[in-house]
């Protein structure tokens, strides 16, 4: 395990995807059988390496989310909460922040109180 550790280019689509797959450092310098640290410099010192990963990150990101849009407008219900939550920063409503209907009075906001 040598501290000028470069990798080749078929390393470096495999170091791709596995970074894509949510592979850790620790993880993927075990597969390339380098330490961790000789890997942290080589992404520092590689620039090719570096967009790699992140190539890599980007592209199983992007096909996750067209999925989960895809699902959302399909009319699965949970996906599109979970699609709310996560890139509108939704919530629902909170229960104690609801008033029962009466007297058509359905949100209480707290500035009657």
């Amino acid at each position: 395990m040598s501290n000028r550790w470069k990798p080749n280019e078929e390393q470096i689509k495999q170091i791709s995807t596995m970074a894509g797959l949510g592979m850790t450092e620790t993880q993927i310098s075990a597969v390339m059988d380098v330490s961790v640290s000789t890997y942290q410099l080589a992404l520092k010192k590689d620039l090719a390496l570096y967009q790699s990963v992140l190539k890599g990150r980007a592209l199983v990101s992007s096909n996750i989310l067209k999925t989960a849009y895809n699902q959302a407008m399909s009319g699965n219900t949970a996906m599109l909460i979970f699609w709310l939550k996560c890139r509108e920063r939704w919530s629902p409503p909170r229960e104690d922040s609801l008033e029962r209907v009466e007297d058509g009075y359905a949100f209480d906001n707290g500035e009657n109180s």
